[in-house]
């Protein structure tokens, strides 16, 4: 039996060991991030509900761009960590340089969008006039910020692969310090400054990105010469780069701005169903974020182990690293769950919100205990063991279908038709989660899931 288990089951301390030390910054850069989030929403409760609901929706169109950035880096990472483990600089310098060309020009564009279109954009999540005017004032600052998103997080992302994960760990640590006290500047008109509100909040992002976008690029460019990265690279021949990033990194930016995309529209419901649903959600979505930061850490870091393995084509260690990975996302799922159900309702107590909302986020609390176990899973398989061995257009598939034909519908239906308990609304909103749970175990199984790039 213990042989049969250590067939399929990694048990050497080396390969542990490196996943903690990918998976430990990554997770901590994604606390201190949803850190910032907590921060904005506990300054904004002390106001009025509306400008919670304004931040949380156009906060939803930023992580749509936030995905669209990510997708663009964790593509790019499929081919960067099987060059790095191939001990292949030239093609992973170059990957860098591809990551910063599409960078510059998606930046360009959803800077410009969003400063042109702001009402147009709140339009679409809530009929609101008065969220939508906090909305707009938000947005006037988050313009800007888009654009050092597209900068520097798919960079932040690609050296992941290259084991940089304290860099960006960094970046994020102190863009949280400066996004807390300009916050608390300008929110309140600290300092003698002017009282902003939720337009000081949306300066707080701006200011806190643009630095990490600076840490980032003096890293890579100026302090780490390992890496071989060098900025004039962006004007060089990528020597057929290219082709490369189109099979297997083209459908992970697909796939994950159509999940942004998708996770917006259910954002759209949310926001038709009621303000007091907006305001529970965008509470309890701040706890469920903090608790399962892990799993970004288990899902990113488990992509890179998984490249770096096949980078040396060695796709039999791949696939019991893969079923590794997958036990330990599920003990941490339950962890999650447990955790969310004993520290939920003092969680929501600290806000300051009507009867109404308080309970709305209650009810949403134990939703998000469910969906936390299949999250977990489902994330490390999609966004971690399957792509990072280049699974990309197997996942496309799956993630758009899922959500878009099931997860969207039925929450929307659950929502806006039948007007069931919100309970069951989250439920129907995340179902995809659970689907995609035993779809992508059953990948995992018949091994189809490893490409090899050569």
């Amino acid at each position: 039996m213990l042989s049969k288990i250590k067939e399929v089951f990694v048990t050497d301390k080396d390969f542990y060991s490196r996943w903690l030390a990918l998976a430990v910054p990554i997770s901590l850069q994604s606390l201190i991030t949803v850190g910032v989030n907590v921060m904005d929403t506990l300054m904004l409760s002390q106001l009025q509900e509306e400008q919670i609901s304004a931040s949380s929706l156009a906060g939803s169109y930023m992580m749509l761009l936030n995905v669209l950035s990510m997708g663009i880096g964790f593509g790019a990472n499929v081919m960067a960590s099987q060059y790095w483990g191939a001990k292949n600089k030239r093609g992973f310098s170059r990957t860098v340089a591809l990551v910063l060309r599409i960078g510059i020009v998606v930046g360009v564009i959803v800077a410009l969008f969003t400063a042109l279109f702001p009402e147009t954009i709140m339009s679409l999540y809530t009929s609101d006039e008065v969220v939508i005017g906090y909305g707009v004032k938000y947005l006037g600052y988050i313009c800007v910020a888009l654009l050092f998103i597209m900068l520097g997080q798919p960079l932040s992302y690609v050296i992941r692969s290259a084991g940089r994960a304290k860099v960006a760990l960094y970046s994020t640590l102190g863009a949280f310090i400066i996004n807390i006290f300009v916050n608390w500047v300008f929110i309140f008109g600290n300092l003698g400054m002017p009282r902003m509100e939720i337009a000081g909040a949306a300066l707080g992002t701006m200011v806190s990105y643009i630095f990490q976008c600076v840490y980032v690029w003096i890293h890579v460019f100026v302090r780490d010469k390992e890496l071989g990265c060098k900025i004039l690279d962006i004007f060089r021949s990528l020597e057929g780069q290219g082709k490369v990033f189109i099979k297997y990194s083209l459908p992970v930016i697909i796939s994950d701005f159509m999940l942004g995309i998708g996770m917006n529209m259910i954002s759209v419901v949310m926001g038709h169903v009621g303000s007091y649903y907006v305001a529970a959600n965008a509470v309890i979505q701040t706890l469920a974020r903090l608790l399962s930061a892990f799993c970004s850490g288990l899902s990113n870091s488990s992509a890179v182990l998984i490249g770096h393995t096949l980078g040396e084509k060695d796709a039999r260690r791949a696939f019991r690293e893969g079923v590794t990975c997958t036990i330990v996302s599920a003990l941490f799922g339950a962890v999650v769950a447990l955790i969310t159900l004993l520290v939920g309702k003092p969680y929501v107590n600290i806000y300051n919100l009507n009867d109404y909302t308080r309970e709305t986020a209650y009810s949403l609390l134990y939703a998000s205990a469910v969906i936390s176990i299949f999250m977990m899973v489902s994330s490390t398989l999609t966004k971690g063991v399957l792509r990072g061995a280049g699974d990309t257009r197997y996942l496309m598939v799956i993630d758009i279908a899922f959500l878009w034909f099931i997860s969207v519908p039925l929450g929307a239906l659950a929502g806006l038709v039948f007007h069931w308990p919100s309970f069951w609304v989250y439920i129907c909103l995340y179902s995809e989660k659970i689907i995609k749970t035993f779809v992508t175990l059953y990948r995992l199984k018949n091994r189809k899931w490893i490409h090899i790039i050569s």
